[in-house]
């Protein structure tokens, strides 16, 4: 943990608002569950809330059926925890806070052992703990996401670029590691892998490692006899990406948390044959995770999520809470107005648009369009704004007049998804992000030419950038001129890992004239990425004080010295689905 001058607000009044906030999504879900057992057909699903801690996270059953393993929050870090699903009985088995977060359990065969994974900014290793507690034992350096198999060896992923792993199978007892080709996004609860009942097979969702074009992520099935792996066939309505799946207890079909517009659709769909998938029911919340359980049931893992746009005063410790929107997309930034308002991103009709707040008054889209609109975004001089207009991949910029809304121009570069946003002071050129490398593009339009290679990037203060490059181990970042000097490497306090998604959604604005950059923080003591301040000039990093039980994944400077950040609330239960005979 880094020091600070700041002190962080108490964690008893964030519980109280769980708490509070816990019965309220009670409520809503229980109706959710209502209605869900009327549109469920002939074959409806009843739905149990289980007893046990207020947040749990990834439900594993124990091959024995006796016990579920789950994540568990110990003063804002997730730790390894078993409960009796009939009585709610739950205890935590590790209470480590220096080794990152735990993001994925596994059973041993003999339900003697649970097998999970450390990960900050990367993943620091497999380690096993036994079902009755005791010392954490390391299994594997720098891997992460084990499945235990039948036959004792595991399932693993070992770093292959920042963002990106390798599975392995490795088995503990002569350290051997045999290599698939396929390759699994680090940051994705669905990037796991799960056996299936026999031993015969096991389950992952990946892609392939050498493929000669970048190829989508799918099921895959993995032959652990000959280890060869195969792509799952599915129709086009079941490929869609998975939010959440887990292989049914008979090992027919894997059973697929499938996001569809404002709900989620649970369907089962058969391993092999081309049959259509067959829903089982549908929610109204996001699932997380699955896990079969026995006799045609599942624990189902929902989770509520809000994002505030907050606001910190120079030297207050209390917020302001500007606007709630709720969650959507995987961008989360926020940019300041000139004349103070804020904008972010939510989720309408189904597509992302960006918004713009102000405390006391309606959001109102930014944009005169119907179009999705989303970050990244960057202020473009003073009277237009820079943002990605159009469906994925992202690949088109408009520039918009922020007063009227109306948008100017429309810049299509051509060089793929774009990743960060940035303009020169006075709005004359946009910087973007795509493929490995920062472009420069006139906001009026022009071809493009590459400035730097990189993963994202902001202007600075100078008229510099602020330029991230990812590595296999951490996260680096530069300043570069645009005047052909010489690059400058930006140090940084590594006890405090940054945020792998490119150390958060910084912008131009997260930048103040003494080189103070807000950024996203990994700590090894919470599963929440942290708000925190990066001298750029020697590099030590300190936290802002926000409530430690919410993610917060950008920040920026106002006029007087405050900041103005984003804020995403969470609330996940466990349940238990039967279908009623």
């Amino acid at each position: 943990m880094c020091s600070s001058d700041l002190a962080p607000p108490r964690r008893r009044k964030a519980w109280l608002w769980f708490g509070v906030a816990g019965a309220l999504l009670l409520a809503a879900t229980t109706l959710a569950i209502g209605w869900m057992k009327r549109d469920a057909g002939s074959a409806p699903w009843s739905g149990v809330l289980l007893e046990g801690p207020q947040m749990a996270l990834d439900p594993r059953l124990s091959p024995d059926g006796n016990l579920l393993a789950f994540r568990a929050f110990e003063e804002a870090q997730t730790q390894v925890a078993v409960m009796k699903p009939e009585s709610g009985n739950w205890s935590i088995l590790t209470h480590r806070r220096d080794r990152g977060t735990v993001e994925q359990v596994s059973w041993s065969p003999d339900s003697s052992l649970v097998y999970y994974d450390r990960f900050t900014d990367v993943p620091h290793g497999v380690y096993s703990v036994p079902m009755l507690g005791g010392e954490e034992h390391l299994v594997l350096e720098d891997a992460s996401a084990p499945e235990a198999l039948p036959d004792g060896s595991l399932l693993v992923t070992r770093l292959v670029s920042a963002d990106r792993g390798q599975v392995y199978c490795f088995w503990p007892d002569t350290g051997r590691l045999l290599p698939f080709p396929l390759k699994r996004p680090l940051h994705s609860a669905p990037a796991c892998a799960r056996a299936a009942p026999g031993g015969k097979e096991a389950f992952t969702y990946a892609a392939p490692l050498d493929a000669a074009r970048e190829e989508p992520l799918g099921m895959y099935a993995i032959d652990l006899a000959s280890n060869t792996a195969r792509r799952l066939s599915f129709s086009k309505q079941d490929s869609a990406a998975p939010r959440a799946w887990a292989v049914a207890h008979d090992g027919k079909s894997l059973i697929l948390a499938l996001p569809s517009g404002s709900i989620t659709r649970v369907v089962s769909v058969p391993i092999r044959g081309q049959s259509v998938g067959k829903t089982l029911f549908t929610v109204t919340s996001s699932i997380w995770y699955l896990e079969a359980g026995r006799e045609e049931s599942l624990f189902v893992n929902p989770v509520e999520r809000s994002r505030e746009v907050d606001r910190l005063s120079p030297g207050s410790t209390l917020p302001e809470r500007i606007a709630t929107f709720s969650v959507g997309g995987d961008v989360d930034e926020v940019l300041v107005l000139p004349d103070g308002r804020a904008v972010t991103a939510t989720v309408g009709s189904g597509h992302p648009r960006l918004m713009v707040a102000e405390k006391g008054k309606d959001p109102v889209p930014l944009a005169n369009t119907q179009e999705p609109t989303s970050p990244p975004m960057t202020l473009a001089g003073s009277h237009q704004m820079a943002f990605i207009i159009g469906p994925a991949p992202r690949a088109t910029i408009a520039v918009a007049d922020i007063v009227t809304g109306r948008i100017n121009r429309r810049i299509a570069p051509g060089k793929g998804a774009i990743a960060g946003l940035s303009a020169s002071a006075n709005g004359e050129n946009l910087y973007f992000c795509a493929g490995g490398k920062v472009w420069a593009v006139p906001s009026a339009g022009g071809e493009p030419h590459a400035v730097t290679t990189g993963d994202y990037a902001a202007v600075d203060r100078s008229g510099g950038l602020i330029v991230v490059r990812g590595a296999a181990s951490r996260l680096r970042l530069f300043q570069v001129p645009l005047d052909g000097g010489p690059e400058r490497e930006i140090p940084l306090d590594r006890s405090v890992p940054i945020y792998a998604t490119h150390a958060g959604f910084f912008s131009s604005e997260s930048i103040d004239a003494k080189g103070r950059l807000l950024l996203s923080l990994s700590p090894l003591d919470s599963w929440f990425n942290t708000l925190g301040i990066l001298d750029t000039n020697n590099g030590s990093i300190v936290r802002v004080p926000t409530d430690t039980l919410s993610d917060h994944h950008c920040g920026v400077w106002t006029a007087d010295g405050g900041v103005l950040y984003t804020e995403v609330r969470m609330r996940a239960t466990l349940w238990k689905f039967a279908a009623v005979k």
